[in-house]
Order: C-alpha cells, then sequence, then structure tokens
C-alpha cells in the first residue's frame, strides 16, 4: 500500500505531521479521525508516488465519452459490473480498455468504484475519484458522471482553444528560426570568397564581420550547436532520473524502461561532453562560450524545480503584460470550475479546496488558496482572505462573497469559470492577433539585418569601381 504524509491539527489546536500507509487519501482521513486529529493537508509521499504513481495516461476526450457512457447505462439501470464490462469492449483506447478490465476485476472483489480508480491516478485524477466516492456514498453516482463527462469535455474545448490559438504565432518561431539558421549556414558561406579582398584590406564593414565570424563558428561546430539546439527542447522534460534509464543510478523496482527518459538523458550527456570536444579542437573562446550555455540552462532549470524558483517564475508569468492577464483568467477559471463542481457534488468545501488549489498550475495562486484554507478551518468566510491576495481580482472576490452569503457558492464558482472562459478567449484571440504581425516584423527584422551586413560590402565594391 502508498505511504501518505500528512498534517493534522488537534482540538487544543497543536499541529502533528507523520506519514500513514493506507489505500487512499479517504482512509487516511478516517484514520486521523479515530485518533481525534482534523486534516489539514494529505498527499502521497514520494516512496508511495513510485508504489502509485504508474499507469497508462488516457486522453481527456476518451475519459469524457467513458463518463457520458456509464452514467447513461447507471440511468437506465445497468449494473455497475455490467456498465463496466460492456464499455471495456467497445472502448477505442487500448489503454482505457486495460485500466477498465482491472477496474472491474477489482470492484468484482468487493472494491468500490472510486478507490478502485485510484489505483490509476494517470488516468482518473485525485478530482475525479473524489466526485466518485461522493456520488456512491450520496446514491447520486449517475448525476456525478454527468457532471464530470461535462467538466471534462468543458476542459477539453478550453485546451483545445489555447493550443488552437498559440499553434500559428508557434509555426512563426519556429519558421524563422529555421530560416535564419539555413541563411547563415548555407547562404552566407557564399558570399565569403567575394568578400575576401575588402577583408584584407581591412575595409570590410563590422556588420558583415560579425556575420561571417558567426557562419564560421556555426560551420566548425555544427554538431555542438545542434546539440544545444535538442538541450533548449528536451530541458523542460529533462529530469535527473532520466539518467536511471541509462544504467547511472539504481531505478525503481517494477518501473518500466523509459525510452523517453534515455533519449532525455543521452541528449544532455552528448550536450555536457561538446563543450570538451571543442576545447579538445582549440575553439577554446566556443568552448568556453558552450560550457556557459550549458551550465547556465542546468542551474536554471533547477533552480526551476526549487520552491523559490516555482514562486519567483509563476509571479513573473502573472506579471507579464497582456499575456499575464490571459494567464491569470485561465487558472482561475480552472480553479472555480474545478471547486464549483466539487461542491455541487457534495464535497466539503475544504476537501474541495485541497482538491482545487493545484488546478491553477501556479504555485503563488496554490500557495493563496493554501491560507484560503487554513483560514476557513477558524471559521471566516473564502472571500476574505481571497480578497487579501493582489491576484485575485476584486469581481472574482465580490461574487465570490455574493455566493457565500447566499447559500449559493458552487453556481457562483461555475457562472465565474464561464464568465472568464469567456473573457479569456476574446482576450487570447485579440492577443494572438497583435502577437502575429509582431512576431512577422521580426522575423522580417532579423532578415533585413542579414540582407544588409551581405549587401554593404557589394555597395562599398561598386563605389570603388565608380
Amino acid at each position: 500500500m502508498p505511504e501518505y504524509s500528512y498534517t493534522a491539527v488537534a482540538p487544543t489546536g497543536q499541529r502533528s505531521q507523520g506519514i500513514l500507509t493506507a489505500n487512499s487519501d479517504r482512509e487516511v482521513q478516517t484514520m486521523l479521525d479515530a485518533r481525534g486529529l482534523y486534516p489539514l493537508h494529505i498527499e502521497i509521499s514520494l516512496k508511495g508516488a513510485a508504489v502509485k504513481g504508474g499507469g497508462k495516461r488516457v486522453r481527456g476526450r476518451h475519459l469524457a465519452m467513458f463518463f457520458g457512457q456509464l452514467a447513461d447505462l447507471l440511468r437506465a439501470g445497468v449494473a455497475l459490473l455490467r456498465s463496466l464490462e460492456t464499455l471495456e469492449r467497445q472502448v477505442s483506447n487500448p489503454a482505457l480498455a486495460d485500466i477498465l478490465r482491472e477496474v472491474r476485476t477489482q470492484v468484482a472483489d468487493g472494491t468500490s468504484l472510486a478507490d478502485a480508480m485510484a489505483q490509476h491516478p494517470r488516468a482518473f485524477n485525485e478530482l475525479t475519484v473524489s466526485m466518485v466516492r461522493a456520488g456512491q456514498e450520496g446514491g447520486f453516482l449517475e448525476d456525478v458522471l454527468e457532471r464530470i463527462a461535462q467538466f471534462t469535455e468543458n476542459q477539453e474545448d478550453l485546451r483545445a482553444k489555447v493550443i488552437g490559438a498559440m499553434a500559428y504565432p508557434v509555426f512563426l518561431a519556429v519558421t524563422g528560426f529555421i530560416i535564419l539558421n539555413i541563411l547563415i549556414l548555407f547562404f552566407v558561406p557564399r558570399f565569403e570568397p567575394i568578400f575576401e579582398k575588402l577583408e584584407e584590406k581591412g575595409q570590410l564593414p563590422w556588420l558583415t564581420q560579425t556575420l561571417i565570424s558567426t557562419s564560421q563558428a556555426f560551420q566548425r561546430n555544427i554538431i555542438a550547436f545542434l546539440a544545444v539546439v535538442a538541450l533548449v527542447g528536451i530541458l523542460p522534460f529533462f529530469s535527473p532520473e532520466d539518467f536511471k534509464e541509462l544504467g547511472i543510478g539504481q531505478r525503481g523496482s517494477g518501473k518500466p524502461f523509459s525510452l523517453g527518459g534515455a533519449f532525455r538523458a543521452c541528449i544532455v550527456l552528448l550536450a555536457g561532453f561538446m563543450p570538451i570536444v571543442l576545447f579538445l579542437k582549440e575553439e577554446y573562446v566556443s568552448a568556453i562560450f558552450l560550457a556557459c550555455v550549458f551550465a547556465g540552462l542546468l542551474r536554471f532549470k533547477f533552480w526551476a524545480g526549487t520552491e523559490q524558483g516555482r514562486y519567483a517564475l509563476d509571479r513573473f508569468r502573472l506579471r507579464i503584460p497582456s499575456a499575464g492577464k490571459i494567464y491569470l483568467n485561465l487558472a482561475l477559471a480552472r480553479f472555480a470550475r474545478i471547486l464549483g463542481t466539487l461542491l455541487k457534488s457534495g464535497i466539503p468545501i475544504l476537501q474541495g479546496m485541497r482538491i482545487a488549489k493545484d488546478s491553477t498550475g501556479n504555485y503563488v495562486l496554490t500557495k493563496a488558496i493554501e491560507q484560503a484554507s487554513e483560514n476557513l478551518t477558524h471559521g471566516q468566510k473564502l472571500a476574505a482572505p481571497l480578497s487579501a491576495n493582489s491576484y485575485f481580482p476584486r469581481d472574482f472576490v465580490e461574487m465570490v462573497a455574493v455566493g457565500e452569503e447566499s447559500n449559493q457558492l458552487e453556481k457562483i464558482l461555475l457562472d465565474i469559470a464561464n464568465t472568464l472562459e469567456k473573457r479569456t478567449g476574446r482576450q487570447l484571440e485579440l492577443f494572438v492577433r497583435l502577437l502575429e504581425p509582431l512576431m512577422l516584423l521580426v522575423m522580417a527584422g532579423v532578415t533585413l539585418v542579414v540582407v544588409a551586413a551581405l549587401l554593404l560590402p557589394v555597395f562599398k565594391m561598386s563605389s570603388v569601381v565608380q
């Protein structure tokens, strides 16, 4: 069984921390209640995550269809086991079919549906498990499953909208980067013989000299250049655990081999050896430059993984002009929708806050929601601690306050989510429309610099001939 770390408070107000072995966080809560402790925070420990963190990931659209179909079958009077068996045979996703087979087997052995789903955290997150458990205990499982299906569809639609809006700007950035490298690596070298005489006389413009020197450095060290580009591409997904896939360190028992982790580890090792290779080739300046870039990227990666780094980066994201407002609204919309869905499904607000706090994807907002949760334990309203944080808009806090006063907080939160998603959709569309011409201007500017560096010596030579 996995291990869970907890933080709890006694009736006297004294806090305590520890680790308990249990099948689920629900069982941990029961064990703490038996000890007379009130849980403030429960999360699976690193050891427990290693036991429980495996499994297969399933796309949201497949899960939304599964939950909707399961709700329809149960509402039609079909037994749970027979419903799971029917869906297991007809789902088109092999990973989901395997998961349903295991879930059905566990349910047949007497395990509840929520606990069976909890054994597959990569497919069924904590939000889903908590809602299913509340539906089973309250006798409204069909309604809960339908809400999960609608929620998953809404999240997938929002995700597709964001990805679709950013697809063209990303395409422009990648295309511009490729064109720039083609110019430097293949186009500029053809002009070098033409400029040799001007270079011997010391009449070659500095812009042209810089461009040619850069082109020559890239040509001599093309492998090192590609290694750095690959390192930048895989760095967001890299973890020191990836080295264990190459036999460097001890892999967890029963953990399957990860081809992606081995590939990332190879890229990092290749990029790390490149400065040594350049030094042996007597490319001292390039070796020092590449070593600094490599060390700086890794240092930034590890710093970004620390609590201080995550907080600083997430605060920076919220302060980016225009884009920061969009990022904030998306985060608040996710939080409001998840918390509203949980409350509507009968989940207590403290447990709902604990589940929904990580949905923002922003450490600054997560810490603010954690602080609000602690204030709730002392009998305060939710709106009061949120209003103390400058990142929660005034209209957001006012609507939450109205929802608490009217005892319709779950409805108000869902209305907030709908409003923010619509507003963000308009802001995102406007932002992308402004970003596209800006990126085109940047690409045109870079190309103009390259062309100007090549034409300046030509103009100088033509004036000498005249």
